[in-house]
């Protein structure tokens, strides 16, 4: 236990997301995964973990199983450049 909150207190960076449902779409939790991967490959840090976050279940609100966001929580490493992550997290090969 320790270790893992020795972990969450070396997060500098959080970062929010949510995917669009759709029939297409595999998912806020694939996509936090995939994101996670994705990151830690092109060296801007270290990926700490992911929380699931329930959103608001309603008939006025279109969602395909499940209406959740997620958080990743993140490191950065000395000498990676944050700034370049909401550009590289917000492209749009991330869609799908």
């Amino acid at each position: 236990m320790t270790a893992q909150l020795a972990g969450l207190a070396a997060t500098n960076l959080l970062i929010g997301i949510d995917d669009t449902d759709n029939l297409d779409s595999k998912g806020t939790g694939n996509l936090a995964q995939r994101l996670l991967a994705a990151l830690e490959a092109e060296e801007f840090g270290q990926g700490i973990g992911a929380t699931r976050h329930r959103l608001l279940v309603d008939p006025q609100i279109a969602y395909t199983s499940h209406n959740s966001s997620a958080c990743l929580a993140w490191r950065t490493d000395p000498g990676s450049q944050p700034s370049q992550i909401p550009d590289f997290a917000g492209d749009s090969r991330w869609s799908h």
